[in-house]
């Protein structure tokens, strides 16, 4: 890919960014870029470090000007969170501006690392943003371009390198990763930032969150889950929750002194089968400890039990006429209506009338009707059939008088 230089003139000059392949091309306010009036005052978007690396993913820390910097250009950390594109970018420092107000170029195209489309990256760069490097700007062009002034102090001849990324809807980021080389007749080395600029800070650690499982239970009932968070220097700060997907499935507890909490699953949200709960750790000291989200537990969870069907006559049965029974499943409280069907069965000495399989209403109620019967007392018992959700469960026997008329 052929690259033109865009350079970066002023604050005053607006900064336009050329769009590569899977990229996108935005213009970006470089007042944004701007703060301060001094080296020394750090810029806000430097929010991470930078690798210039091979293919392999060893580093690159030398080379010549008129040789491509690398492979790849990886960021230590995410720059902007939901971006899928990245650019390089190469600027000029200067002691009498601000590090956000350098004059800089772009020196490669854009390149996507994420999402459908990403490009293969160097080896081991997982999530990280990175650029490809093929086809880019040799430093030769960005020095003949920006040529350093300098004279005093460690900013002869260092030139800060910036990866900015980008999405297709939140545009190219103000946010930047960044290194810096020093360049030394025909050739670059890796340096440290000249004296006086603000240095970026490594990233503090994710989070290591462990819970405590525990078994599978049955729907409508609960399960307390232990959390222990760590990570960094002191203890981890901040709220666990409970997911099941995108759905809470816990209410939000802080953790305590020694970074623990115990969240319970809310009784009856997760249906039976086999349900996968996460747990969400929320930092509130990013800069000791970064949020982080554990793999997905699975929980089998078995059907619930349904409180026992009830009856009770609606119509009454003769020795003459059919008469009808008023069968209920009653809901428990905060679970899920039981549904389905049931069947009533009535003796009397030897005899067994079986009236099978009759469906339930949405509020869990049937009226079963009863054919004439010979007169006397009948034991009458309903068979809950079960659900996905509720085992089958039987009522006690319950006596039903027939009259002879």
């Amino acid at each position: 890919m052929k690259i033109t230089p865009r350079t970066v003139a002023s604050v005053a000059a607006s900064l336009a960014l050329v769009a590569g392949a899977g990229g996108v091309a935005v213009a970006a306010d470089p007042l944004d870029w701007y703060d301060g009036d001094s080296a020394t005052v750090a810029d806000p978007d430097d929010v991470t470090t930078l690798k210039i690396v091979r293919a392999d993913g060893t580093e690159v820390t030398s080379g010549t000007l008129d040789d491509p910097l690398g492979a790849f250009a990886v960021a230590a950390d995410e720059v902007r969170a939901g971006d899928t594109s990245a650019s390089l970018f190469v600027h000029l420092t200067s002691a009498a501006t601000a590090a956000g107000a350098w004059s800089g170029q772009q020196a490669s195209g854009t390149t996507r690392f994420s999402g459908s489309g990403a490009v293969p990256g160097p080896t081991g760069v997982g999530a990280k943003p990175f650029v490809s490097l093929a086809g880019s700007l040799p430093l030769d062009q960005t020095v003949e371009a920006l040529p350093s002034t300098e004279t005093t102090g460690t900013f002869p001849g260092v030139y800060a390198l910036r990866l900015r990324t980008s999405s297709a809807t939140g545009g190219v980021s103000n946010a930047y990763a960044s290194a810096y080389v020093k360049v030394t007749g025909s050739s670059w080395t890796l340096t440290d930032p000249p004296s006086g600029v603000p240095t970026t800070p490594p990233p503090a650690p994710v989070a290591t969150v462990r819970p405590t499982w525990g078994a599978g239970f049955a729907y409508g009932a609960t399960r307390n889950v232990t959390v222990a968070v760590g990570g960094g220097s002191t203890a981890a700060k901040g709220t666990v929750r409970l997911y099941s997907g995108s759905t809470a499935v816990s209410s939000t507890k802080a953790l305590d002194a020694s970074g623990r909490a115990t969240l319970t699953i809310a009784r009856g949200v997760l249906r039976p089968g086999v349900r996968r709960v996460k747990v969400v750790f929320t930092s509130t000291n990013t800069a000791v400890v970064r949020s982080a989200t554990t793999a997905e537990h699975a929980y089998a969870v078995a059907r619930g039990t349904a409180p026992a069907p009830t009856w009770k006559v609606s119509k009454k049965v003769t020795a003459r006429k059919a008469g009808k029974l008023l069968v209920s499943v009653a809901r428990p409280a905060g679970l899920v209506q039981p549904t389905g069907r049931v069947t009533v069965v009535l003796k009397r000495g030897k005899k067994t009338v079986v009236i099978r399989n009759k469906a339930l209403s949405s509020s869990g109620k049937v009226t079963v009707t009863v054919p004439k019967q010979k007169a006397g007392k009948w034991k009458v018992t309903v068979k809950y059939l079960g659900s996905t959700v509720y085992l089958p469960r039987s009522s006690a026997a319950k006596t039903l008088v027939v009259a002879k008329k």
